[in-house]
C-alpha cells in the first residue's frame, strides 16, 4: 500500500521518541555520576524491588514481545509504535517522573531505581537496533554493554539469558497500574480544562474503574503515585455505579454504523437516553439488549462511549474505563501551599540558570508581599529541602534589586530571590 511521507513528521518522531530516549539516558547518567552509582554484576532480585520498578520491567517485557512479532512480520511501523509508547509514555512520562526522587537518595531504594532504569534502557537499545542502528549502538556502549548491540540477544521474557528474570511480565500489576495511569491522564486533562495548574494542590479526586473480566484491578494499591501526579490530598475510590457525576451515552458511530445501517440516527438517540446504571454495566463488560425498530439489538463494550458531565464544584471526565471527578474548590490552605510551590519552581529555575550542579547546596534568601511571607513561614522548611538549602529559606524584608532576581507569581505578585552556592560538609 502507498504510504505518505512527511519531513515534518520525521522530525517530530526524532524529537519525541529519539530525543526522549536520549534524555532518559542523560537522566540516568547525570544522577549515576552524582551518586557514584555503577551497574552491579548482581543487581537486586526483581521480586524484591518496589512495584514501580517491577511494573516498568513488565511493560518492557510486554513491549519486547510485541516488537519481536512486528519485526518478524516485517512491519516496522507497528514495531515503532510499540517503542514510542514504551519510551515516551511509560519510561519517561510515568516511570522517571514518578521515581525521580528515588535517584537522589542513597541506599537500597536508589540502587533498585538505578538498576531498573539501566536494565530497561539496555533492553530498549536492543529493541530499537533494527530501526536506529547507530543510536542503539551508541546507547549500548554508553550503558556498558558487551560487544555490539547488533550481536546481542533480542530481549525475550521467556529467556533469562536475554536479560529478563523469570516472570518479568506481571499482568495483574500491569492492569492495576493501567488504571492509575489512565486516571492521571484524565486528571491532568480535567485540570487543564478547568484552568488549574498542577502546582496548585486540590482537595480530592474521585475515581471509578470499570471491571475487566468481572474483576476490578487493584489500582488503589498505587494510590500514592496518583496523589503525587495529580497533586491532590485525597483519593476516593468509588465502587459500583459512580453517582458523583452526571453521565451521558454516546454511540460509537464507527462501530455501530455498519450494524445499524439506516437506523443509526434512532440508535444514537436511544443510546443518549440510557440511564447511568445501564451505561456503566456496558462499560464494565456486560451486553445490553434494546429494541430498535421492533427488533432486538445488542449493545456491548466498545459500542457506547460514556461522556462525563461536570457538576458544581467538580470537574469530571471518562475514557470508557476510568471515570474521574476532581474537586475544584481552592481553600486558603491549598492556595497558600500552591503559592509555596510557585516559589519553589522559581528557585529551581534560578538554580539551573545560574549553572549550579544538581548536588550543590545553596544559601537562599527571599522577599515579597505578605502572602508570600505566609507561604514561606509555613512551607519554608520543605522548600529548603527541595532546593538543597541547608538553612532553609531566609526571609529578608527588602532584598536589593542588584543582588536579587525578580520573579512574577500568579495574581500579579512578585517575589525576589537571591541564592549562592555554599560549602557543605561531606
Amino acid at each position: 500500500s502507498r504510504r505518505r511521507w512527511s519531513d515534518d513528521g520525521i522530525r517530530e518522531v526524532r524529537r519525541r521518541v529519539l530525543g526522549t530516549l536520549a534524555s532518559s539516558y542523560d537522566f540516568l547518567s547525570l544522577y549515576a555520576g552524582t551518586e557514584s552509582w555503577e551497574p552491579s554484576a548482581s543487581p537486586p532480585p526483581l521480586k524484591t524491588r518496589p512495584a514501580m520498578d517491577r511494573w516498568i520491567v513488565s511493560r518492557t517485557a510486554a513491549a519486547a514481545s510485541e516488537m519481536a512479532e512486528a519485526w518478524e512480520a516485517f512491519d516496522p511501523p507497528r514495531a515503532l509504535k510499540v517503542l514510542e509508547r514504551l519510551v515516551v509514555d511509560e519510561i519517561s512520562n510515568w516511570y522517571i517522573r514518578r521515581s525521580r526522587r528515588r535517584f537522589w537518595i542513597s541506599g537500597d531504594e536508589a540502587n533498585c531505581a538505578f538498576s531498573t532504569l539501566h536494565e530497561v534502557l539496555g533492553a530498549v537499545a536492543r529493541m530499537a537496533a533494527p530501526a536506529v542502528p547507530f543510536l542503539a549502538e551508541s546507547l549500548w556502549v554508553r550503558l556498558g554493554g558487551v560487544g555490539s548491540v547488533h550481536l546481542a540477544s533480542f530481549p525475550d521474557a521467556s529467556d533469562a539469558e536475554s536479560g529478563f528474570e523469570p516472570d518479568s511480565y506481571d499482568s495483574a500489576l500491569d492492569a492495576a497500574m493501567d488504571g492509575v495511569v489512565r486516571a492521571a491522564t484524565l486528571g491532568r486533562a480535567v485540570r487543564e480544562r478547568a484552568g488549574i495548574k498542577v502546582r496548585q494542590p486540590l482537595g480530592k479526586v474521585l475515581v471509578h474503574i470499570a471491571p475487566s473480566d468481572g474483576e476490578v484491578p487493584n489500582s488503589r494499591a498505587y494510590e500514592s503515585a496518583l496523589k503525587e501526579e495529580l497533586n491532590v490530598k485525597e483519593v476516593e475510590w468509588i465502587e459500583g455505579v459512580p453517582d458523583f457525576l452526571e453521565v451521558r451515552g454516546k454511540a460509537n458511530f464507527r462501530v455501530l454504523g455498519p450494524r445499524a445501517g439506516k437506523n443509526m440516527k434512532e440508535l444514537a438517540s436511544i443510546v443518549s437516553g440510557l440511564d447511568r446504571e445501564t451505561l456503566f454495566r456496558i462499560q464494565g463488560g456486560d451486553e445490553v439488549e434494546i429494541d430498535l425498530q421492533g427488533n432486538p439489538f445488542v449493545l456491548g463494550p466498545g459500542d457506547v462511549e460514556v461522556e462525563a458531565l461536570g457538576v458544581e464544584g467538580l470537574e469530571a471526565a471518562s475514557d470508557g474505563v476510568v471515570t474521574l471527578g476532581v474537586t475544584t474548590e481552592i481553600t486558603p490552605d491549598l492556595a497558600c501551599e500552591g503559592l509555596a510551590r510557585e516559589v519553589l519552581n522559581r528557585v529551581q529555575t534560578q538554580r539551573r540558570e545560574t549553572g549550579l550542579d544538581v548536588s550543590d547546596r545553596i544559601r537562599l534568601e527571599v522577599s515579597g508581599d505578605e502572602s508570600s511571607r505566609e507561604a514561606i513561614e509555613i512551607h519554608g522548611e520543605w522548600i529548603g529541602e527541595e532546593t538543597l538549602a541547608p538553612n532553609g529559606v531566609e526571609w529578608v524584608s527588602d532584598l536589593d534589586e542588584e543582588d536579587a532576581r525578580i520573579w512574577e507569581l500568579p495574581g500579579g505578585q512578585e517575589i525576589r530571590i537571591r541564592l549562592e552556592k555554599v560549602k557543605f560538609p561531606s
